[in-house]
């Protein structure tokens, strides 16, 4: 089992809620993130329960093969918080990813992305320093680079 962790940041001149209708439409992800092939809306968050996506990302850097697909429970806070958690296969699956978008800000916007994974896959003994940094820091320039064009 290896642990990812990587946190970043980001400013944009918008305000927060630019920012929120972006990463709150997961659906759109693959418009705007390139490592994130297809996305599909499978319920939609209802009275304090999450809302659940299909995704199928392609990371052709993986040592461990390039192509996932993923089962992800979505959480929103208007406007400042968007959290994506996989959900596991069954109660044996060790695996996990928490992707948590944070928006602060009035007339601009801090942004600030943390990443936590953890994959039964990935040889415990193979380094991947700087991995979760790298891997959060694309998801803010993604963000950006949509939001600035």
């Amino acid at each position: 089992m290896k642990e990812l962790q990587g946190r970043a940041t980001g400013q944009l001149d918008l305000p927060p809620e630019e920012c929120f209708k972006l990463l709150s439409a997961v659906e759109r992800y693959p418009d705007w993130i390139e490592f994130v092939r297809e996305v599909e809306l499978l319920e939609h968050e209802r009275r304090g329960k999450p809302g659940r996506a299909w995704a199928a990302l392609h990371i052709p850097q993986s040592p461990f093969g390039t192509d996932f697909e993923l089962l992800m429970a979505v959480r929103t806070k208007r406007p400042a918080i968007i959290t994506l958690t996989r959900v596991p296969n069954g109660p044996d699956d060790p695996d996990r990813l928490e992707l948590i978008w944070r928006m602060h800000g009035n007339g601009s916007t801090q942004l600030e992305l943390e990443f936590d994974a953890a994959a039964s896959f990935v040889p415990g003994f193979l380094p991947v320093g700087g991995a979760g940094e790298a891997l959060a820091q694309a998801g803010i320039d993604a963000v950006v680079d949509a939001l600035t064009k």
